[in-house]
């Protein structure tokens, strides 16, 4: 029989450790695999760690009993409700000196911090994952009503992509008392509902019908009682989910604080017998933790995994192709362009004729037949590339090929304003939106090279605390500047000052890349059109770029066909306060979408490339020098610099990027990527004339490539845990790894050890190998042989 302590803490662990409860009604999400691989992994350490403590606590019921009881009051401060381990529940002095001296850590240690400040929350040794709304089956009682909402169609998100709406299906109505005499009438009913996600919130019109089948059955309820229920059930627990980066080392830390407070703060005498019992407390404490860290270890192996990259595609501008020699005629005759001229219209793009619109771009998902011949016309020398994932997946998995290659990084994070109105997720604890840009930006700052910079566009719910974390990770003494980006729009009475800026942190390396720009002066304006060649280029935002060595306007003028005036001697330095109007939500920038995006102007995209990144010589793209120039390119290159934006939003930094003849490179996720960015850039290699392509002469022309990247979600629904064997149970904890017999993914291999890529399903069906090894480091990928392909391949398959 179970004593008191003994229940609380084997309730209390399971619930901590398996995590929030959710419906296990669909077996195709990956998360919900992940939960009961734990709690199978739970009932069977269970056994083990109970005949552990019995042995222990032999004839002695009470240090049983006080066991239990101190197991409880360790572990339960360090799980959220995720089942995610940080410092939940700790008191100030195990949060502010957690790495303070023990006897594992050298007191010098202790004293060599270099900042005599440092940056300390919750979740700062762990990974985030995603933050998700749980939905489970509830019954809700509300005034005589009974409410049921079953929850078994729901899907949980794949990343951390916004949360749909939801949508309620009416499924069945009863009124239990009787036909409806009067509006006093006592309401004695029950309703029952089907969850369902969706891309919008109900509309009054199925609300109104959903009112009218109530009546139908007898059932008086008004707008705002359904409201109400519907409400009630939308405020369920919001789980953030994070993985600890060790776990090992954290809890065991922790135990060892937490056993030096117990023995100095007792006041009793301890004797031999107390001793051994204390250390026979650590020895089952640290028993749990080699357990418990076990688990989350793997969850790190897991997060951490190189990505395949799937449905690989290409979008080319049609002179491009051209001009790389591809036979044009082939297209119309293709099974594919039929689509392909459908998508044309449906993106209001003139596709009569092809020759009437050079420029527009194709999608090679629609010229299958063509790929790998258009793969190789266009083998280095794309413009860019797409990647739809999470974005930390997508910087892990490319940390190797672009390490030290990125010029200029510019990002438009979540501002974290609570606002649900948004097309992503913008509402974190403070604590959970420092995990998520810490573990980014770690990765990003490696990406950088020598002459890098990155620029992090924030408001005031978030600036003051990245200033610090950016601070910690790029290095006080690469901060250059705090850019004031301030802008009129509408105004309305208010009991505070109208909020008319956002800030932009600007951290460069030593060796960056920086492009003086200069003001044009009122009289510099009077005296020289837009057609002349000022210096680098006039930008559509009213500044030149001054660059007295720029060669190529040099020629020419020496040329004799253009007049290059520069602007030393009448501009002047821009300040580091932008007034760069929003966009007009009528101007042709303005993307048309129902969802309520973002999106800032290209022109102040424009001012930031032209300061930190080089151009090109001569655009592949079939614009000639002198428009590149015009546009407001910056410092001449023979190598374009690499623009990174890996919350790429709305598209407009590598819109911006292309039209500036930067190579570019961006991450987003979910439904997002395929109805806002990837058909805004397929309009801007086709010549879309909005934001700065006029002043830049930009008519459209280049390539990309755009592909998916296997999901943390996706691995977790096709990874198959495996029981421990039984001749294996017998190792010793040490030497045991719980996780050594998973199968993972190795069915990628039959029982011959011949590779069958097919073998993981139909989600792995179109998987790009090539560029899957390209972003793991691989640079020679057509001359490996079979055998140092399977080496590499099992860093995806096997962990």
């Amino acid at each position: 029989m179970q004593n008191k302590n003994e229940q609380k803490f084997y309730e209390i662990l399971e619930n901590l450790f398996i995590g929030a409860k959710i419906s296990p009604k669909n077996d195709e999400n990956g998360f919900i695999c992940l939960l009961r691989a734990k709690s199978d992994y739970f009932s069977h350490f269970r056994k083990k760690f109970e005949t552990l403590i019995n042995e222990k606590t032999k004839n002695n019921s009470e240090f049983k009993e006080e066991i239990y009881d101190k197991l409880y009051d360790f572990f339960h401060r360090y799980f959220n409700e995720s089942g995610a381990l940080l410092y939940e529940r700790t008191p100030a002095f195990y949060n502010l000196f957690t790495d303070a001296y023990t006897a594992k850590m050298p007191y010098e240690q202790v004293k060599s911090t270099k900042n005599d400040t440092e940056l300390f929350y919750k979740t700062k040794d762990l990974y985030y994952v995603k933050s998700e709304k749980i939905y489970n089956d509830l019954d809700i009682l509300l005034d005589g009503i009974k409410y049921e909402f079953d929850a078994s169609n729901l899907k949980m998100k794949k990343s951390n992509e916004k949360q749909k709406e939801l949508d309620f299906l009416l499924t069945e109505c009863e009124n239990l008392f009787g036909e409806i005499q009067d509006e006093n009438t006592l309401k004695n009913g029950v309703i029952k509902f089907s969850v369902s996600n969706a891309s919008s919130k109900m509309s009054d019109t199925k609300i109104t019908d959903i009112l009218k089948e109530l009546k139908k059955a007898n059932l008086s309820v008004s707008e705002n009682e359904l409201k109400k229920a519907f409400k009630i059930y939308e405020k369920q627990s919001n789980i953030d989910f994070f993985i600890n980066k060790n776990a090992k080392e954290f809890l065991s830390r922790q135990l060892d604080l937490w056993i030096y407070q117990y023995l100095f703060t007792q006041t009793a005498d301890f004797k031999e017998q107390r001793i051994k019992q204390i250390s026979d407390f650590k020895e089952i404490a640290l028993n749990l933790i080699n357990f418990i860290s076990a688990f989350e270890n793997e969850l790190c192996k897991i997060w951490l995994k190189p990505r395949f990259v799937i449905n690989s595609n290409f979008v080319v501008s049609l002179s491009t192709l051209k001009k790389r020699g591809f036979d044009m005629s082939k297209l119309k005759t293709a099974k594919g362009y039929e689509s392909q001229e459908d998508e044309w219209r449906e993106l209001s793009l003139k596709s009569e004729d092809l020759l009437e619109n050079e420029n527009l771009a194709i999608d090679t998902k629609y010229f299958p037949e063509f790929k790998d011949e258009i793969s190789k016309l266009l083998e280095n020398s794309l413009d860019g590339t797409l990647i739809k994932s999470e974005n930390f997946g997508a910087l892990n998995s490319i940390k190797n090929r672009f390490k030290n290659s990125v010029d200029l990084i510019y990002i438009d994070p979540p501002f974290n304003t609570e606002n649900n109105q948004f097309a992503y997720l913008d509402k974190f604890k403070d604590s959970t939106w420092l995990s998520m840009m810490s573990n980014r930006l770690e990765i990003a700052k490696n990406l950088l090279s020598s002459q890098g910079s990155i620029y992090v566009h924030l408001d005031y719910n978030g600036d003051y605390l990245a200033r610090i974390l950016l601070d910690d990770i790029f290095g006080k003494e690469n901060f250059s500047n705090e850019v004031i980006w301030a802008y009129d729009k509408w105004t309305s009475s208010s009991d505070n000052f109208q909020r008319n800026h956002d800030t932009i942190l600007f951290y460069k390396k030593e060796n960056a890349v920086f492009n003086e720009i200069r003001e044009i002066t009122e009289n510099l304006k009077e005296k020289y059109s837009k057609g002349y060649l000022l210096g680098g280029g006039y930008g559509s935002d009213g500044l030149v770029i001054y660059d007295k060595n720029n060669k190529k306007a040099e020629e020419l003028a020496n040329s004799g066909k253009y007049k290059v005036v520069y602007a030393e001697p009448n501009g002047k330095p821009v300040s580091d306060v932008w007034r760069i109007p929003f966009i007009n939500p009528v101007a042709s920038e303005r993307i048309k979408s129902e969802e309520n995006l973002t999106q800032k102007p290209e022109a102040l995209l424009q001012r930031i490339i032209n300061a930190s990144s080089n151009g090109k010589t001569e655009r592949e793209n079939d614009l000639p020098l002198e428009s590149d120039l015009q546009g407001g390119s910056s410092r001449i290159n023979a190598t374009p610099s690499l623009v990174l934006d890996f919350f790429a939003g709305s598209g407009t930094t590598l819109a911006t990027a292309h039209k500036m003849g930067r190579k570019w490179l961006g991450v987003e996720m979910g439904e997002h990527f395929d109805t806002v960015i990837l058909p805004r850039m397929k309009k801007v290699l086709s010549g879309e004339q909005g934001g700065i392509s006029k002043a830049a002469n930009f008519s459209g022309g280049g390539c990309f490539k755009y592909y998916e990247l296997e999901s943390y979600e996706q691995i977790l629904r096709n990874i198959k845990f495996s029981p421990v064997p039984k001749d294996a149970e017998n190792l010793r904890e040490s030497e045991q790894d719980c996780f050594l017999f998973d199968e993972k993914l190795s069915r990628a291999y039959d029982e011959n050890l011949a590779l069958n890529l097919k073998n993981l399903g139909d989600e792995y069906a179109n998987i790009d190998l090539k560029e899957s090894f390209l972003n793991y480091g691989i640079k020679e990928f057509d001359t490996l042989n079979d055998e140092k392909i399977m080496q590499i391949l099992r860093n995806f398959l096997v962990w």
